[in-house]
This record gives C-alpha cells, sequence and structure tokens, in this order.
C-alpha cells in the first residue's frame, strides 16, 4: 500500500509540554552543582525540533519577559504553530522552519538549548552539529538538555523495532503501517510462552499500545539509535562541552541501592560523575537519558551546599516516577498539615524539620514557596506544637539538608524561580491563555508547572470560563446555563489544586 502524503499530516506529532525541559528545573540542577543560572523571567531559550510549539508555546505565554526560539523541519509545524502564537497573542517566541544542519554561528546566544527527541532520531551529521550548536550558542553559563534512547535498556526495545519493522517494510502508508506493526506485537506476545523473550514482547507491546504518532515517528522512524552514556560524553567532549547531570537529579541517586552496590559506586570519584552514571545505567536497564551539558570550561562542585538549596524555591512534587519517591494527590493526603509533627520522641532534629517542611509544602500547594519562607513555617509549627528542636541555631542548615534529600528521593521539587500560580479561587479567575486555548478543542491542557494535565468535560467549560474577566458567580450562572452541575466553586477549586488558576 502506498501513500506519498506527508506523514506528519497523517499522523501528527501530539506536541506537548515536557515538564523536564523547562528552564525552572534545568536551571535549578545547575545552580546545585555551582553554576550561574539565568533566572527564567529573563532568559532565552531555544529548542531544536520544537515541531508547533506544544512545549515552547506555554513557556512563553507565561514568562513574557523571556525569549524563545523554535526551529523545525516540518514546515507544516511550524505554520500551525505561528497560528497558535498569534491566536494567543505571544510577541516573545519566534518558531522557525529549517533545518538544524543549515544553522550557522552567530545564531544567537541563548540561556538554554532543549533538544529533546532529536538526537537518536538523525543521522551521524545532525547529532554532530547539536552539539556544535550548543557550544556555540550556550551563555558563559547556559544549559543544554539533550534527550536520548540509551543503553543497555535499548536493546530491549530494539527486539520489537525490528519485528515491527521487518513485518511492515512493504507499507509505505503511516496508518496502516502502524495498524499492522501492533498487530504483529499483540499476534507474538500472545504465542510466546513465559521466560524473558515473552516477557519482554509483553511489556514493549504494553507500550506503544497508546498512541499512534509516537510508534510511528519514533519506533519505526528509518533512524533510531540507542547508545552508551560514555559514547555521548566523548561526542560533546569532542564539541567542547561536559556532562552536568540528569535532569532529575533522583535518577543519580545511590541511595535506593543495596549497600554494598551504594559503596561500590561512592568508590568512584566526584570528577568520574559520567562513569557513576554509566554504571547506574547498567544497574538499572535504563532506556532513556534526559541529559544536562554545559561549557567544558566551567568549574562545577558536585558536593552541593546548603546555602543553595536556601537560595530555591520548594513545591510539592505532583508525580513520582523514581523507585522509592513520594508524591501526588494520595501522598498529599498521608502528611499531616495541621503542624503537628508525627515523627517518634527518637527523631533527630533532621526528622523532625522535614516531617513539618513537608506539610508546610503541601499545605502551599501548588505553589512553590521561597526557602526562607518553609523555614519560617516550619519553626510556627514546630513552636505550636510543643515541639523543641536540640540544636535550634542550626534550623536552617539542616532544613536545607533535609529538604536536598528529600529532592534527591524525588519526594519535594526545587525550582530556581517560583511561576506565578494561586493558591486559591481569586474574586475573578483567570487561567493561562495557552491552557484556555488548548481547552477550546481538546481536555489535555498545559498548567502553570509546565505538567500536562486531563479534565474533564465540566473543568473544561470552567476552564474556558475563567479569562479573569468573570468572577464566581458570572462563571456559576454560565456552567449553570450548560447544564453543569458541579457548582463553579467546586470546579475552579479543582483548578486551583491542578495549577491552572494563575496569580
Amino acid at each position: 500500500m502506498n501513500d506519498t502524503s506527508d506523514p506528519y499530516e497523517r499522523l501528527p506529532y501530539a506536541g506537548e509540554a515536557y515538564a523536564q525541559t523547562h528552564p525552572n528545573r534545568i536551571g535549578t540542577i545547575a545552580a546545585l552543582f555551582g553554576m550561574r543560572p539565568a533566572h527564567v523571567p529573563c532568559c532565552r531559550v531555544l529548542e531544536l525540533g520544537c515541531g508547533f510549539g506544544g512545549n515552547l508555546i506555554p513557556m512563553a505565554e507565561q514568562w513574557p519577559s523571556a525569549r524563545f526560539v523554535g526551529l523545525d523541519l516540518s514546515e507544516r509545524a511550524v505554520a500551525h504553530g505561528r497560528a497558535i502564537v498569534r491566536a494567543v497573542g505571544l510577541r516573545n517566541i519566534e518558531l522557525r522552519h529549517g533545518d538544524i544542519l543549515d544553522v550557522r554561528p552567530g545564531a544567537g546566544e541563548f540561556d538554554y538549548i532543549i533538544a529533546h527527541g532529536v538526537y537518536s532520531w538523525v543521522p551521524d551529521p545532525v547529532r554532530r552539529k547539536v552539539w556544535a550548536i550548543c557550544r556555540e550558542g550556550l551563555a558563559p553559563h547556559g544549559v543544554a538538555f539533550v534527550s536520548f534512547n540509551a543503553l543497555p535498556g535499548g536493546h530491549r526495545r530494539r527486539i520489537m523495532r525490528e519485528l515491527m519493522q521487518y513485518h511492515t517494510r512493504a507499507i509505505s502508508d503511516p496508518v496502516e503501517k502502524v495498524r499492522q506493526a501492533r498487530a504483529i506485537c499483540a499476534h507474538l506476545a500472545g504465542c510466546a510462552g513465559g521466560g524473558l523473550y515473552g516477557e519482554v514482547l509483553r511489556e514493549e507491546l504494553e507500550r506503544i499500545e497508546a498512541r499512534d504518532a509516537p510508534l510511528y515517528h519514533d519506533d519505526l522512524s528509518p533512524e533510531n539509535r540507542a547508545f552508551l552514556l560514555q559514547d555521548v560524553v566523548e561526542a560533546a567532549e569532542a564539541a567542547g562541552l561536559q556532562y552536568l547531570g540528569e535532569a532529575t537529579l533522583a535518577h543519580s541517586n545511590v541511595g535506593i541501592l543495596p549497600p554494598f552496590a551504594a559503596g561500590t559506586l561512592a568508590q568512584i570519584p566526584e570528577e568520574a560523575f559520567a562513569l557513576r552514571e554509566q554504571y547506574l545505567d547498567f544497574l538499572f536497564g535504563r532506556n532513556f537519558h534526559q541529559s544536562l551539558w554545559c561549557r567544558s570550561e566551567i568549574a562545577l562542585n558536585r558536593s552541593i551546599e546548603t546555602a543553595t538549596v536556601a537560595r530555591l524555591h520548594v513545591a510539592e512534587n505532583e508525580a513520582s516516577n523514581v523507585p522509592g519517591g513520594h508524591g501526588g494527590p494520595k501522598a498529599r493526603d498521608r502528611r499531616r498539615t495541621d503542624g503537628r509533627s508525627r515523627a517518634p520522641e527518637s527523631a533527630t532534629d533532621t526528622d523532625r524539620l522535614l516531617e513539618a517542611a513537608l506539610a508546610q509544602v503541601c499545605a502551599c500547594a501548588p505553589q512553590a514557596v521561597p526557602f526562607a519562607s518553609v523555614l519560617r513555617g516550619v519553626l510556627e509549627r514546630l513552636r505550636q506544637s510543643n515541639v523543641k528542636l536540640a540544636a535550634p541555631e542550626r534550623a536552617e542548615p539542616s532544613l536545607a539538608a533535609a529538604l536536598l534529600g528529600a529532592y534527591r528521593a524525588n519526594r519535594i521539587e526545587l525550582w530556581l524561580d517560583a511561576p506565578a500560580i494561586a493558591p486559591c479561587v481569586t474574586e475573578r479567575p483567570r487561567a493561562s491563555r495557552i491552557a484556555r486555548y488548548q481547552a477550546w478543542a481538546k481536555t489535555r491542557v498545559t498548567n502553570l508547572r509546565h505538567a500536562n494535565v486531563n479534565l474533564d468535560e465540566a473543568q473544561r467549560q470552567c476552564l474556558l470560563l475563567a479569562d479573569g474577566s468573570r468572577d464566581v458567580h458570572d462563571i456559576a450562572a454560565s456552567l449553570a446555563a450548560a447544564g453543569k452541575d458541579r457548582g463553579a466553586k467546586a470546579l475552579l477549586e479543582e483548578l486551583a489544586r491542578l495549577a491552572l488558576l494563575a496569580a
């Protein structure tokens, strides 16, 4: 079956926000390792392979004084993104149609460069060009985000990829290719018995069942390579860049390993940080990296100082994806917010401070709170519950160390800057323009924490009305006329908890 139409038109990639690519999170890692990253309100961001801007446009809408540039090879995607930019009324973002290979030196200096979903799906010359753009375009303390398929976990995915490619080798129509690829995988996964091979087939089948576009553009792409981290490090070093770390610090947390394994890795010196990460890949069987890079001349400090943590903002972690981590609504329900500590009598100051801090951050969710405010709230909670610290003069560094440990364990988030999120329903509730634009066509929108949120129909209708021009009574009347019986106040409170209302 043949089809000469643009595959991106037949199966458009559903571009969306990727939380870990946000400068707020990237800058946090850079600051923790001793860099001086640009703060988000005034930063300059370049995204390579931006699609229609699903990741970049929400950032631009939220931070109007920052500057954003996106580049993509698909003319259709860029045209679509430009239409959204015009509709939302943004003036701080430019989406460009072009080839990464055509980017010339002097194209501009950026504080953050994002290449998400590019490196593993392009030929070697383009990969080398990505590093060249990062080296030439990064500001002195700029940070690049480069994701790629990783080994050894990539070997498992390769099994299914080769099967699908072989079975669909004579099919050119994207939709039919996806259908047949999924069908052969389902057939073989059902026929395979026990053992490792059957387990791999069934796991991979579950992974590819969700959406068609990623299956076609990622798994069935002619170019799709997985790399050892060390090989990527060497390629970056050849361009004058060094490995900063992962976009999620918890992915580098050796504390979740058995003591003998953690002890072995701890013997690797700090200056061989990438080597430690490579062995973690082998231990965990990682199949994907979201890696950060900076100029090779930057002197990094791998021993994170508590004073750095004290300059950041603290937020509840809404979703945990690391073994041993905690977060999300269920975790929120388990924590006390009444000021009383659950720590036992034998607890240390660190235990008491962290317990109170988790309650404080939970009570402020979805906002990010300056460390100084968290400290004040913690001390007040402990005072109200008559909890005495053994060393009250060490409360600030002790709390900073406790929060750093919680961040490493993925229990909280640390941010460079605090987005303007309403903690509750205001007199005239206002959702972001991009979220309301997204809500016209679908129920999945980007919130003010740069995360993707699924709404039900009542929430979607309420979000569309929350444009800042209506008070709660006006919104209630409109919802009642539309037959929404949950109540405006309840729906608006749900939107506030989902970080969809701006301060």
